[in-house]
């Protein structure tokens, strides 16, 4: 039960986007082509959610994933 309700702070927190951290993790060329403007704009439509990037191969990217380490890979 108490998971259920740690899952659903996290939901509330997602859908009100006012705090906590975003985790990507992307290549190297994936982050300076494509994700520096993005970041960027995120960043003034968010302030109050943190960035964290990891710059690593498709294949770590994926296990970071997996591993719950990263939110997202690209």
């Amino acid at each position: 039960m108490q998971e259920l309700q740690v899952c659903q702070a996290d939901l509330n927190a997602i859908n009100d986007l006012c705090q906590g951290t975003l985790s990507i993790a992307a290549s190297d060329i994936i982050s300076r082509l494509l994700l520096i403007k993005p970041f960027q704009s995120f960043k003034q439509e968010f302030p109050g959610i943190d960035l964290s990037l990891f710059n690593t191969t498709s294949t770590q990217a994926a296990a970071l994933v997996k591993s719950a380490k990263a939110d997202l890979a690209l």
